[in-house]
Parts: structure tokens; sequence; C-alpha cells
């Protein structure tokens, strides 16, 4: 506990000094537009930067200091705040090698996408709180969903406890991890320019579905800052659930490939009607 305590007052350390070092960078850093379609403004896009990091860190810090003692459920919530992919993927390893306890590796693993749900939601309100309106229902319904099939599978007899093991999630105030991110946004605010620009809104939908396999963080950024100005509220609304569906279909893939038929049974059928339910309360 004493070398736990020491490592977690090391990472604040860290994460402070990371965080000044983020403001000083982002006072130095211009606040307009550069390179193709002036797409790339370096002070905006770390202020993104900082803005996400700081949402996984919550989560991070908080899987650090539960540990594996408070069990999946905590894990899997917190986690989804850092990274609802790795713990996916971190569940669906355990499962392979403990397939008695599918249950509840199933309910954190469904615990943890749901609350990628909520997140997009509050990134959305910092950045075009105008999108709120169309998305609240739909997503938080998706949440509600998910949230509903964790108590049901926690309640299944045959949900056992099990303590997990250190998740794959990498401290987010890193300068590595930050840069990622930084890059991954201008890749991402690039394609969808240029997918806008040769294609129109089908350009845009596709690049949503493509950064949706790997992030969604991103793309709901893009999008919601082009919403201000440069495209219609339907088609930004549209892109985020795009990527949030197909984020979410990557996270079924991921536990039907590693963890078998068993788990991926269970995480399906919620994920199933979440999103059912979420896409039929945003087209209706």
């Amino acid at each position: 506990m004493p070398f736990k305590f020491a490592a977690i007052v090391n990472e604040w350390r860290s994460a402070l000094l990371m965080s000044l070092a983020s403001l000083a960078l982002l006072w130095l850093l211009p606040n307009q537009g550069f390179g193709p379609y002036q797409a790339i403004n370096p002070f905006q896009i770390w202020l993104f930067v900082i803005f996400i990091t700081g949402i996984s860190l919550v989560g991070y810090v908080a899987v650090r200091l539960l540990g594996s003692t408070r069990g999946l459920l905590m894990t899997g919530f917190f986690g989804g705040l850092a990274s609802s992919t790795a713990v996916t993927l971190s569940f669906a390893r355990i499962a392979k090698k403990h397939p008695a306890y599918s249950s509840t590796l199933a309910a954190g693993t469904i615990l943890a996408a749901g609350t990628m749900f909520p997140r997009i939601l509050i990134e959305v309100a910092v950045i075009n709180s105008k999108l709120v309106e169309t998305l609240m229902v739909p997503l938080l319904l998706m949440m509600v969903i998910s949230y509903s099939g964790v108590i049901w599978l926690v309640k299944q007899p045959v949900a056992k406890l099990l303590q997990p093991q250190e998740l794959p999630i990498n401290n987010p105030f890193h300068f590595v991890p930050a840069l990622q991110f930084a890059l991954l946004l201008i890749v991402i605010i690039l394609a969808t320019e240029l997918g806008r620009a040769q294609f129109g809104d089908q350009g845009l939908f596709v690049v949503a579905a493509l950064s949706g396999i790997t992030d969604v963080d991103a793309i709901t950024i893009t999008v919601s800052q082009l919403a201000l100005s440069d495209i219609s509220e339907s088609s930004a609304v549209l892109a985020i659930m795009i990527a949030a569906v197909t984020n979410t279909l990557v996270k079924a893939a991921i536990v039907w490939f590693i963890a078998g038929r068993r788990l991926a049974y269970q995480v399906l059928s919620v994920f199933a009607i979440a999103l059912g339910s979420g896409l039929l309360a945003f087209w209706l």
C-alpha cells in the first residue's frame, strides 16, 4: 500500500507539472488557422487536448486509487471515463482465462461502454451546447439501457466476483499520450475537411465511421466545432451518432474474437437493445 500511495503521489506530481506546462504552451500557441482549409488552429487543438485528458485523468486516478479491491464494476465505470476500449480489451482477456466469471465481466464491459455516452454528451455540451438538445435523449437512453443491462447481469445466479487484473490504461497527463491525441485530432480534422470538400456530408459520415473504430473524442470535438459555423447541426449530430455506434460495435467485435461467444452473447444482447433504442429515439 505505501508503494502504491507513493506511485500515485508521483503520478499526481507528474500530472501537475504537465498541467502547468500545457497551460504555458497554450498561452504561446497562435489562435488562428493554418494548413489546408485553414483548419489547424494550434491554440484550439491544444485546448481540446487539455479538456479530453482532464476527463480521462478523472477515470484514471479513480482506477488507480480503487485498484482491484473494489471489484470489476467500479473499475469498469471509472475505467470507462479513461478508456472504455482499454477496459473492454482487458476484460475480454480476463474472460478468456476465467470463463466462469463471464456474467460479471460482461457487466463490467457494458458499464465501461455505457459510460462513453455521457462522456460524449459532456464534450458536446462544452464545445457546442446547441447540439445537446438533439443528442441528449438518444445518448442518455443508450446509457440507461446499458446500465440496466449491468444490473440484470449482476443479479444472475451465475454472476461471481472476481478481482480484475491491472488495466492497460496509461496516465493521460503525460506528454506522449497528449501529443498522440493532438496528432489524432489533427488527422481527423484534415480528413473531415477533405471528406466534406470532396464528397459533402457523405464524406463527413465516412470519416466519422472510420474514426469511431478507434476513438470517439476526436470526431466529437471536430464536428461539434464545425457545427458552430461550417456544417449543419443535423449533420454534426448524425456524425457523432455514427462514431458512437461504430465504436460500440468495435467493442462487441473485440469481445467476440477474444473472449468467445459466451461473453459476446451477453454483451451483444445489451448493446443491441441500447443501440437500437438510441437510434430509434434519434430518428423519431
